[in-house]
């Protein structure tokens, strides 16, 4: 399209009702509501590396006439067409004169800082006292570094309770060879030391995730009794959008939201009554990383599949990871690389940084938030300019707590861009304390798509 001088250079994709959370909607649809969610992610990836406006439009009916006007509106205002992500539910609080008990108008893509909905919420988060805890990709890095974490909260458990509770559960690390590398050998050394002092039974054990065969028999394995799962396993096969092949979205996609998938289909076939939560491992790159088309997609049909099983009364949370700086690759990265991506706008976190985003992610009992640091004085300088509607789609995003600079121009588009600005004056996004804290390493933790969308103020058709 960004080749062919003859194309009209925009493109408007629909999805039908990815990002709700009505239980009768997924009731309906079944599983098809998850496999929409894949385009959220490609579609972020594919402007930046295109570059050009594309538009994702998430329709709650499609049945109704009174749905098309919007619709159209929302496809040919060509002033703000790419400049948000949007989802169109039904556009009146009455239908057939009764209210409807549900988001109504139109909403945009936002982040939020989580701060507001952890203390709202307010959900404490426990280790649970009995039954089997797994993990897939048991043998990696941030498999590991979690099992660490559910043992250390649970030794916090005890001495809060006096002795009260008592760790009788276990925790098992699957993967395909179950062999730990010599870079993780000191991580599950420190889970065996842990695990040992609280009485706690790990293992390393075989399982490989990539067929719903393998998935059912280890079920078959552990049913009645899994009360945790946490799926850690991914792999990477990058390539911009020229070089992709049909392989390597395979090798991603098994690894990732299929294999989440057949975990998903075997509990609902194995009875596992206690079952207390299920996290899928997502990835900031959902929303865009160059040359990560596949992995974009991929993370984000596993936070379709978390907001499929919340909505259905299941337990189920996407967690959005940003780069961790303290296990994995990055523990081998050499001091150029290390302190090129340090000082950028988002540099790597410590353990202790993301354990600290996930406690407080965990604390909004959200279906999925994301967990990244951000330098805010070099963000801020990074900032696109807004002359394109792509630029204005990536300041969009983050204008909620990462204020934008004055618009170019005077234009009709750029209207809300100037009532940022004046906002901005009388209540500052983010304060000198809150700056200072994120520079020296605070993680923050921001509401993905569908809590943004329900939660933000809806914008008047004039602002955009």
């Amino acid at each position: 399209m960004n080749l062919n001088e003859g194309c009209a250079g925009r493109l408007a994709v629909l999805t039908h009702d990815t990002f709700s959370l009505v239980d009768d909607a997924h009731k309906q649809r079944g599983l098809s509501i998850v496999g929409g969610a894949t385009i959220f992610g490609m579609m972020n990836t594919a402007r930046q590396e295109l570059g050009i406006p594309l538009h994702v439009v998430d329709v709650e009916y499609l049945d109704r006439p009174d749905m098309i006007p919007h619709f159209v509106s929302e496809i040919f205002r060509l002033n703000t067409f790419g400049a948000n992500t949007v989802r169109q539910c039904w556009p009146f609080p009455l239908y057939r004169g009764m209210r409807v008990e549900r988001p109504t108008g139109r909403y945009i893509y936002r982040q939020f800082l989580s701060t507001k909905y952890e203390e709202k919420a307010d959900r404490s988060w426990d280790v649970p006292s009995e039954g089997i805890i797994a993990i897939s990709g048991g043998n990696g890095a941030l498999g590991l570094v979690m099992g660490t974490w559910l043992l250390t909260r649970a030794d916090a458990q005890v001495k809060a309770s006096g002795g009260e509770y008592k760790p009788n559960f276990s925790i098992q690390f699957m993967s395909r060879s179950a062999k730990i590398s010599d870079l993780n050998v000191p991580l599950w050394n420190k889970v065996q030391s842990k695990a040992a002092a609280l009485g706690v039974s790990v293992m390393q054990g075989k399982m490989d995730m990539g067929s719903q065969a393998a998935v059912d028999k280890f079920l078959m394995e552990v049913s009645p009794n899994l009360v945790g799962f946490i799926h850690s396993a991914g792999v990477l096969q990058d390539s911009m959008l020229p070089n992709q092949t049909w392989e390597k979205f395979e090798a991603v996609y098994d690894s990732k939201h299929r294999a989440a998938l057949y975990l998903h289909d075997a509990l609902e076939r194995f009875n596992n009554p206690d079952l207390k939560f299920f996290w899928v491992f997502s990835s900031t790159s959902a929303y865009g990383n160059m040359g990560q088309v596949n992995y974009s997609a991929s993370n984000t049909c596993l936070d379709g599949l978390a907001r499929h099983r919340r909505a259905l009364g299941k337990p189920c949370t996407a967690i959005h990871w940003g780069a961790w700086g303290e296990v994995g690759m990055a523990a081998t990265m050499d001091d150029v690389m290390r302190n090129r991506v340090m000082m950028g706008p988002m540099p790597y976190f410590t353990v202790a940084q993301g354990l600290q985003g996930l406690e407080g992610g965990l604390r909004t009992g959200l279906p999925e938030f994301s967990v990244f640091i951000v330098n805010t004085p070099v963000m801020f300088g990074t900032i696109q300019g807004d002359q394109h509607i792509s630029q204005r789609f990536f300041r969009n995003g983050s204008s909620e707590w990462l204020p934008t600079p004055m618009p170019s121009g005077f234009e009709r588009e750029n209207t809300y861009d100037i009532y940022r600005m004046y906002r901005y004056i009388f209540s500052p996004y983010v304060d000198e304390e809150t700056t200072t804290k994120a520079c020296c390493g605070r993680s923050l933790c921001s509401l993905t798509l569908h809590a943004r969308l329900r939660r933000m103020s809806r914008m008047s058709k004039s602002l955009r």
